[in-house]
């Protein structure tokens, strides 16, 4: 807690309610803050050496990404260093052409501005299919909140799939009204079997 300048009693406080058995859960709303704090004097040094190569240096949780003439192998080779130096393993390294579409922390930047992934966009095309052949009503409700789920993340990186998003709506409240004739109940979106007498 060096970071946030904390007394080591305030410090003790934070991690027993940021960590289990010491470790930071994955998937924690606060994980991936803690994390990027945990590691920012590191970040810090990468984003140094990144200027000085004329890199400009962004980054997302944990996904760092260099863009610039200079992100060549010697940079490369430096950042790994430094990545190393605080005992980490770096992982996944892509390198891509100019106007070559990057996909970097599962949005594809394109030469016309943000897009979708492919791989996201066959995934939401399949939870239409699913949604659309399921016959179970309690089934089709946890189908059809998947799909809400695919169309929403596709609307925020391309405002073009907002119609997917209402249809997807659409499609949960009708599967919900199916659920709930057939004699089930929905309890914070679990859908809870009918109690037979």
């Amino acid at each position: 807690m060096k970071v946030f300048e904390c007394g080591p009693d305030v410090a003790a406080i934070l991690t027993k309610l940021n960590t289990i058995n010491g470790h930071i859960p994955t998937g924690g709303c606060s994980s991936s803050m803690i994390s990027f704090w945990a590691y920012w004097e590191m970040f810090e040094e990468i984003n140094l050496l990144a200027a000085g190569f004329g890199v400009k240096m962004t980054i997302c949780v944990d996904d760092m990404t260099f863009t610039g003439a200079g992100a060549g192998r010697k940079m490369r080779y430096d950042v790994e260093r430094l990545i190393k130096k605080y005992e980490l393993r770096p992982h996944k390294r892509y390198h891509f052409k100019v106007g070559q579409t990057k996909v970097v922390t599962g949005v594809a930047i394109t030469p016309k501005g943000l897009r979708l992934p492919n791989s996201r966009r066959k995934l939401l095309h399949q939870a239409h299919q699913s949604v659309d052949a399921e016959e179970d009503v309690a089934r089709k409700v946890i189908l059809a909140q998947k799909l809400l789920g695919r169309a929403t993340e596709a609307e925020q990186i391309e405002p073009t799939f907002r119609g997917d998003v209402i249809r997807a709506r659409e499609t949960l409240n009708s599967a919900r009204r199916a659920a709930i004739a057939a004699g089930y109940s929905i309890n914070n979106g679990r859908v809870v079997r009918p109690h037979l007498r």
